[in-house]
């Protein structure tokens, strides 16, 4: 599990330099303060959809979720018949 999330981690580092170097060799603005802005202005988009998500989840409470007892066991035989 751990790796999976610093896996996670590094691929969003990786999207967002892959953003910046995008956005440096496009020169699209004159001076690094217009840069700077606009990359302000990408995270207060990206602020927005995390509000949005943040405002429309919907929490579950661990009442609603199956219990250990309710869920079938599957035996060994049962694995060998999937095999076949």
């Amino acid at each position: 599990m751990k790796s999976v999330v610093q896996a996670a981690w590094l691929i969003t580092v990786a999207f967002g330099n892959l953003i910046v170097v995008i956005i440096d060799v496009a020169k699209i603005f004159e001076r690094q303060a217009q840069e700077f802005f606009l990359f302000a202005g990408l995270m207060f988009v990206d602020m927005i959809c995390f509000a949005f998500l943040a405002k429309h989840y919907k929490y579950i409470d661990e009442e609603e979720f199956p219990s250990k007892q309710n869920i079938p066991q599957q035996h060994s035989s049962d694995k060998e018949t999937l095999r076949s």
